[in-house]
């Protein structure tokens, strides 16, 4: 890895406390982030502070509601989002601490984002990870995505977008770790990838239970 990849922790919050996190940001960046998340699914987070306590409400459209209110996939959702965000957002800052181009790279490393999402919001994900690549390779800062998952949507949709050109087939690397059961069986580590047409090469028979 990157070695700032290790400063990772101190420098993004998000995944920490999410409510705090977005109450500290400043109104432009809550604008952004709003914004931000609007552009890919669909809706805003209003952030405010009522009586010392941290409200935040889901706006799409003309209708609002708390984050409370509306299942445990947008609760689960703001953390992976807020950590995808404030990577990309944080890098120019960083980028004045550090001299040597290494060093602005980012790392992010997420395990199963997907968990409680909608199947639909987990092949947004794939497009948030995408978006968030492609910005940074083509700017002065750079975002690498570790991401543990077993998400058929995420991946199907990776495949799709490179497909449609959106990113290239040799952008995404895929390690597999396996065994043949669960207790007796050594892992084993083998790799896939997708061709340009966003079709999976080498990718292990009857792992989302069908070929």
């Amino acid at each position: 890895l990157p070695y700032r990849a290790l400063y990772l922790p101190r420098l993004c919050p998000a995944k920490q406390n999410p409510p705090f996190f977005l109450a500290s940001l400043s109104d432009v960046q809550k604008t952004r982030f709003s914004s931000w998340i609007a552009q890919i699914f669909g809706f805003e987070i209003q952030i405010g502070q009522l009586e010392g306590h941290i409200k935040l409400n889901v706006k799409a459209g003309d209708q609002e509601v708390n984050v409370a209110d509306t299942g445990y996939g947008v609760s689960q959702l703001l953390p992976v989002l807020g950590a995808i965000w404030w990577a990309s957002e944080n890098n120019e800052q960083v980028k004045r601490r550090y001299r040597y181009p290494r060093l602005n790279w980012t790392t992010v490393a997420i395990e199963q984002p997907e968990l409680h999402l909608h199947p639909a919001h987990q092949a947004k994900l794939a497009e948030t990870f995408v978006q968030a690549l492609t910005e940074s390779t083509t700017g002065r800062k750079k975002t690498n995505f570790i991401i543990e998952t077993h998400s058929e949507a995420l991946i199907g949709r990776l495949g799709a977008l490179i497909e449609e050109e959106r990113v290239k087939a040799d952008d995404i690397q895929i390690i597999i770790f396996s065994a043949d059961d669960d207790v007796h069986s050594p892992v084993s580590v083998t790799t896939a990838y997708f061709d340009n047409r966003g079709r999976l090469i080498d990718w292990p028979y009857g792992f989302f239970g069908h070929n």
